[in-house]
């Protein structure tokens, strides 16, 4: 049974141009914005920031912030800059905080480590990286196979799974301490709010699928050094 390989720069452009819109950040975005307000510097870069509604929404929430970019590889609005997270086209430590929302576990084994490095190049000393992605997830869930080709392929092409453990270790090697981290439902959290921990303590989750109340991993890396 062929597999298909990890999606490069240039295949990622091709598939998420055939992709319509449908992004996390777009429903989410807000309780993310909440969760990590006290990170909030003066010049904010969200990378995967398809349709801008994440770069709108902290613009409106913070109006006199000196600079706020929005990057993506296949952008969905003029709000975004066409841009490579593997290679940013901007200077040295040019933002104070950025944001990743489920990018991260679409890169391949070779561009997560560019990734990586960029991410940590273009932040400044004390700069933050809000990163949300799905915490142990079975890439096998959402397994489909070609029927002309027969590869398998995700659906959503993820090719990378995270847990605390990998985010703590990885992160560390490019320069970040993680300083806040929640493991949650996002939707849940979203919906119910402060609700969700009473809602565990009567064992509500008991009637969800297992492991679902833990799908989303939200996390804080702080540049401590550069590379």
């Amino acid at each position: 049974m062929a597999t298909t390989p990890q999606l490069n720069s240039k295949d990622q452009v091709e598939f998420w141009g055939n992709i319509p819109n449908a992004y996390k950040a777009d429903i989410l975005g807000a309780k993310i914005l909440d969760w990590s307000s006290e990170f909030m510097g003066e010049r904010v870069l969200d990378l995967g920031a398809a349709n801008g509604s994440l770069i709108r929404e902290i613009s409106r929430r913070n109006p006199s912030l000196k600079l706020v970019v929005g990057v993506d590889i296949a952008p969905r609005s003029p709000d975004v800059l066409q841009g490579d997270c593997t290679k940013l086209s901007f200077q040295d430590a040019e933002f104070d905080t950025l944001y990743f929302t489920d990018v991260i576990e679409h890169l391949s084994d070779q561009d997560l480590p560019k990734c990586l490095a960029e991410m940590n190049r273009v932040l400044s000393i004390g700069g933050h990286a809000v990163v949300n992605t799905l915490n142990n997830e079975d890439l096998r869930d959402l397994s489909l196979q070609c029927p002309h080709c027969h590869s398998n392929f995700h659906r959503w092409g993820h090719f990378q799974v995270f847990n605390e453990a990998r985010v703590k270790q990885l992160f560390s090697q490019f320069g970040f301490e993680i300083v806040k981290l929640r493991v949650i439902h996002l939707g849940r959290w979203n919906r119910y709010g402060f609700l969700v921990p009473f809602l565990r303590a009567l064992g509500v989750h008991r009637f969800f699928r297992k492991g679902t109340w833990d799908i989303d991993l939200l996390f804080v890396a702080k540049k401590v050094a550069n590379l």
